[in-house]
């Protein structure tokens, strides 16, 4: 990669997303002092501010952090070839460090529980004397300048046509943690199963219905082998543990952090008889060894996520093994599973559909 960023017209370069784009400008122009030493960021794209500062060559370690797997890689094939000190990390939290400068920039449709919870992780991993920089792409805000009022310092401000940055200097450790986690309890053939959460994992703090659904409609019988697709805190993954004697449950999931609680949940219920793994693409390891494939897919990207839920399920699956899945489009499940399944069935239940099939 060059010293200096890619020029917006080169065919190589993405954009970046309009708050991260007014942070790379302003650290361009100059109009953000830098901060000499290790740098903690995240992106809302593909790292582009993340790129722009390690190729400056002004910072010993540009960290990069990412909650979801499927973005992390993403952002490294889009930098074949980063500056040494570019680390594009995927963990639930950023990485345990020190750093001289925490730069967050943040979408105006985000969650909000997830932004109070990166202010804090960015606040507490600065140094004092440490400076942070946010951005959001709403140049009206007033609610994220009220979040970092909260974390007891007073922002200066940059405002430009479609987003604003605020700035300040870390003087004083955090007073009063905030724990954005939860534990709630879903309730399973009369067994009461504990469930921990974080903001960005699917159906925060609640039982999703299509999770609900799919619960009531799994086959499972003693001895069975399942993977749970897309796992999210768990629910899913919790339930069917318990359904049978000796079923053993592995689950995955783009998202770090639902791989982090749905090994919490099972410990909190004392599970042993679960695992789990982060996957953006599907990856598992025993190929053609489960007996029960279990998914809820998004209900967005144009069946995307589906499509790799069913053709995952069918490179897990034994010969026989089943595939569950709850979906909305009836049309377009009996549509596709016939291309990897037979013996298909298809159930509506209160504004969602079940569907099954056995692998070829």
């Amino acid at each position: 990669m060059p010293d200096s960023p890619l020029p917006e017209s080169s065919p190589h370069a993405l954009p970046a997303r309009p708050a991260e784009q007014f942070l790379i400008q302003q650290f361009s122009e100059g109009n953000l002092l830098p901060a000499a030493g290790d740098v903690l960021t995240t992106s809302l794209g593909r790292a582009q501010l993340a790129a722009v500062l390690a190729a400056s060559n002004q910072y010993n370690r540009v960290d990069c952090w990412y909650i979801d797997l499927y973005q992390a890689n993403h952002a490294r094939a889009h930098h074949p070839e980063p500056p040494a000190s570019l680390n594009i990390v995927c963990e639930p939290d950023p990485p345990e460090h020190q750093y001289d400068l925490a730069v967050l920039p943040l979408g105006r449709r985000g969650e909000t529980e997830l932004v109070r919870d990166q202010l804090q992780s960015f606040f507490n991993a600065l140094k004092i004397g440490g400076q942070l920089w946010v951005a959001v792409d709403n140049p009206t805000d007033k609610w994220v300048h009220e979040q970092i009022l909260k974390l007891g310092v007073k922002p200066t401000t940059i405002s430009g046509s479609d987003s604003i940055v605020y700035g300040c200097v870390k003087t004083a450790e955090l007073k009063k943690q905030k724990n954005y986690g939860c534990e709630f309890a879903i309730r399973d053939r009369g067994r009461l199963l504990k469930v921990y959460s974080r903001p960005s994992v699917f159906s925060h703090r609640r039982i999703d219905p299509g999770a609900r659904h799919l619960i009531d409609a799994m086959p499972i019988e003693a001895g069975m082998r399942v993977l749970d697709l897309g796992c999210g805190a768990g629910t899913v993954s919790l339930a069917a543990a318990t359904a049978a004697d000796d079923v053993t449950v592995h689950c995955i999931d783009s998202n770090s952090r639902a791989v982090q609680c749905a090994l919490a949940g099972a410990e909190l219920n004392q599970l042993t008889n679960v695992t789990a793994s982060v996957s953006d693409i599907g990856q598992i390891d025993a190929p053609g060894s489960f007996d029960l494939v279990l998914g809820n897919p998004p209900y967005y990207a144009d069946f995307r996520i589906a499509e790799l839920f069913m053709s995952t399920a069918h490179k897990a699956l034994r010969s026989g093994g089943r595939v569950v899945l709850v979906g909305k489009d009836e049309e377009w499940y009996t549509d596709q599973m016939p291309v990897l399944f037979h013996s298909i069935e298809i159930q509506p239940v209160k504004g969602y559909l079940v569907a099954s099939g056995t692998r070829l």
